[in-house]
């Protein structure tokens, strides 16, 4: 909202005296509320690419310790299958350590929606590994 109250300060001027000011502002909130929903798609992607881009095994040398996710092709395979934003809040809060408000802050969530992803997320990540060491045996 004062993002559109600024826009709609510096286009005073071209605001048509008579018409309907509450139309024009409106206008101008749902042209911001569409340009941060944007945002945050680009972010998602940006997230997706950071996960994509995190380095394998094959990557790292053999003499190297595991992260904090482990240093297994099950644990790889069972985060590719996840929900893209939920992906990103699991890497996020786990490889990067970053706090929930920085997670929600950079993916442009809510704090609450970053905390319920990341349980969420490690819930299922436990319970993949859990199938696969099972069909293993």
């Amino acid at each position: 909202m004062q993002e559109a109250a600024v826009i709609g300060l510096t286009k005073l001027s071209e605001f048509r005296t008579g018409s309907n000011f509450t139309a024009w502002m409106g206008q101008i909130v749902r042209y911001v509320a569409m340009n941060q929903g944007r945002k945050a798609d680009r972010q998602d992607t940006l997230s997706r690419s950071m996960v994509i881009a995190t380095p394998t095994r094959a990557d790292t040398s053999q003499d190297a310790s595991p992260g904090p996710l482990g240093d297994d092709a099950r644990v790889e395979s069972a985060i590719s299958g996840m929900d893209p934003t939920a992906r990103a809040c699991l890497i996020l809060r786990l490889v990067e350590r970053l706090s929930y408000a920085q997670i929600a802050a950079s993916l442009g969530i809510p704090e609450g929606t970053a905390m319920s992803h990341v349980f969420r997320a490690k819930r299922a990540l436990a319970e993949r590994l859990a199938d696969t060491e099972v069909r293993a045996r």
